[in-house]
């Protein structure tokens, strides 16, 4: 009985120590993000831009800023007090280039509203108009459906 209760032991013990290490996994990813959203944000080499709200309904009173580093090659789209959105919905974000809406992924807000959505600069794009993001169903869309909620100005961005 003593050596059962001690596998036991053992067991939760081990369990809890790949619960830690998953935890910490998940901490080192975040700090790595942290410092390369920080590089961006000083970086010479990048751009941002203020979005603007397009609907105060779907808005409210959120803010958010674009983020384009051709040095990393990534964009970060960043925003607090976004709403919640109705269950199968999503936030996308599209980047305007030669008249045409390219998608760049979807993205949720946690609980109080903060979002923080990073993707790979899309290849092939020199000149960027604008981006949008948009309310669309969820998983997102190949084409743009949904109501705008934010809208930026990348004219500045050409290089």
């Amino acid at each position: 009985d003593e050596a059962l209760a001690q596998k036991v032991q053992i067991a939760a013990l081990s369990r809890q120590l790949d619960e830690q290490a998953r935890r910490a996994t998940d901490l080192l990813i975040a700090a790595q993000g942290d410092r390369e959203l920080m590089l961006a944000f000083f970086s010479p080499d990048s751009q941002i831009a203020e979005v603007y709200s397009v609907d105060g309904e779907l808005s409210g009173a959120a803010i958010g800023r674009f983020i384009w580093d051709g040095e990393q090659k990534k964009v970060w789209f960043i925003a607090s007090r976004l709403r919640s959105l109705a269950r199968g919905q999503t936030y996308q974000l599209w980047v305007n280039a030669a008249g045409r809406y390219q998608p760049l992924g979807t993205f949720n807000s946690d609980d109080l509203g903060f979002a923080r959505y990073t993707t790979v600069l899309p290849q092939g794009l020199k000149d960027y108009d604008s981006v949008v993001i948009t309310v669309e169903s969820a998983p997102g869309s190949e084409e743009r459906a949904g109501p705008s909620v934010f809208v930026a100005d990348l004219s500045a961005f050409r290089r």
